[in-house]
């Protein structure tokens, strides 16, 4: 035969009801354009693993949790994290790290970019003009008339944009050594990943070390979301510097790639706010 309730347990169930209650957190407001204030990803059961570029110089702490609001802030779409969220994102491959090559590896990146021969004596370069009208963020192969006068492939001209602080940025189709070849084959990279770097170094991480080389580094982070609803969060789980150098007369980006890797990890190629 069951017990009937006392009188405590009776008066302990609503209270307890109510402290439940006050403990779940409020589903957060949204604002007009529909981004909600939480965390990203959290009206629906689906799990995001994303990677995004630092643009307004903050600083987020691996382990650190980000909120949509924050991603938003660093001009990160969050249609597309949610469809990464859905199941569409790409192979989350961990890279290829430096192993006993390291110094050699670093020696090289770092090297001074040799000029070379171009441009031909008596031609414009082609650093472009800073103060020209804008342009789109990143142009297709058009350098205005003052094209190094090569047939070399090497040299072929696939994109330009300016830099952070106008100054015109090529890139090239390069060769094993420098160029788009190098950051492609080698370092698992892409032009894009150049152009975030040029354009949104870090703060005081753009350093003119001589005529012939400017070398700029910038911060990309890997985010993981998990969680259902008003319990989702979203976490910093990883920090990669990546640095580019490039030599502003002739070749335009030399190397591009991200630090502590050989092949860097595909997440960083793939950061939801890329821009073309």
């Amino acid at each position: 035969m069951s017990r009937p309730l006392t009188r405590s347990a009776i008066v302990f169930l609503p209270v307890m009801a109510l402290s439940v209650a006050a403990a779940l957190p409020i589903a957060p407001a949204a604002h007009a354009d529909g981004i909600t204030t939480g965390p990203v990803c959290q009206l629906q059961d689906c799990s995001a693993d994303f990677g995004f570029f630092d643009l307004s110089g903050a600083d987020y702490a691996v382990g650190s949790d980000i909120s949509a609001s924050q991603l938003t802030a660093q001009q990160v779409p969050l249609s597309a994290v949610d469809a990464n969220a859905s199941g569409n994102q790409p192979t989350w491959d961990e890279g290829t790290i430096y192993d006993g090559t390291l110094d050699a590896q670093t020696a090289e990146e770092l090297a001074v970019p040799n000029d070379g021969v171009l441009p031909v004596p008596g031609t414009a370069d082609d650093t472009g003009d800073p103060s020209a009208a804008p342009v789109p963020a990143i142009s297709p192969a058009d350098d205005g008339g003052v094209q190094p006068a090569s047939s070399d492939l090497a040299y072929k001209l696939m994109y330009w944009w300016h830099d952070g602080k106008g100054v015109r940025i090529n890139y090239r189709h390069g060769n094993s050594g420098w160029g788009n070849y190098k950051v492609v084959n080698k370092h698992n990279l892409n032009y894009l990943v150049s152009f975030m770097t040029t354009r949104y170094p870090a703060p005081g991480e753009r350093i003119q070390e001589s005529s012939s080389s400017i070398v700029y580094r910038t911060k990309v982070y890997h985010v993981v979301c998990k969680g259902w609803w008003i319990f989702r969060s979203c976490k910093i789980t990883k920090k990669v510097w990546v640095r580019a150098i490039v030599n502003p007369k002739v070749k335009g980006v030399i190397t591009t790639w991200a630090e502590g890797y050989v092949r860097a990890p595909s997440w960083i190629k793939s950061a939801i706010n890329l821009r073309a």
